[in-house]
């Protein structure tokens, strides 16, 4: 479906929400473009409308793809697309994040991230508190992504010994390979730019 601009996409939504007129409703919106979809709906049922404060934090080059975002409130809640950051393949999204954490004026930050991005953020931000949210899910058996117990199992050492000697060879789909690949090709560009030694087969 496809519409002539956001207000018109904000009378079409009322409109299948009639039902809910004279309801205790509150329609809240994303600025700043949910907000003229947000308006009619709200003077249709003729219920408040309230904004949801969000910072958005883009993929470099492609500032319209979210990789995550900070949520304004009490606690302000900052997430991360683990997803997007793989497959947008950002360098730099872990300094952004301890960067918000540390210049945010809020005392208190709700992070959803890894443990040791986690650690850094809490080092840049002494003064204030951050929270770690739950991220686990439903079929986890661990209470937060934070405290992942296969990925405390990844050391330095321990991969160097798996590159040195080629053990515990696992097999993987040729499409996450080559995803991998990419990712793997970049620290090597990196590391060759610095002239350190990199020990691998270089068959990834």
């Amino acid at each position: 479906m496809s519409f002539y601009d956001r207000t018109d996409a904000g009378r079409r939504l009322a409109a299948e929400l009639e039902k809910f007129k004279g309801e205790d409703v509150v329609v809240f919106a994303l600025p700043r473009g949910g907000a003229p979809v947000a308006e009619p709906i709200a003077v249709l049922l003729k219920a408040p409308l309230d904004l949801v404060l969000v910072r958005k934090i883009g993929v470099p080059f492609q500032p319209e793809l979210a990789m995550g975002a900070v949520a304004d409130g009490g606690a302000p809640v900052i997430v991360r697309n683990e997803d997007v950051i793989a497959m947008a393949d950002v360098v730099g999204s872990t300094s952004q994040l301890i960067a918000a954490a540390r210049d945010l004026a809020n005392k208190q930050l709700i992070v959803a991230t890894d443990n040791g991005i986690f650690y850094k953020m809490q080092q840049a931000a002494p003064d204030k508190e951050l929270i770690e949210a739950p991220t686990g899910g439903t079929g986890a058996s661990c209470r937060s992504c934070g405290h992942c117990p296969w990925m405390a199992m990844n050391d330095l050492p321990g991969l160097a010994r798996v590159l040195e000697s080629g053990l515990n060879e696992i097999q993987i789909p040729e499409e996450i390979r080559v995803k991998a690949l990419r990712s793997t090709q970049r620290m090597l560009d990196f590391a060759a730019q610095l002239k350190r030694k990199v020990l691998g087969s270089g068959t990834a």
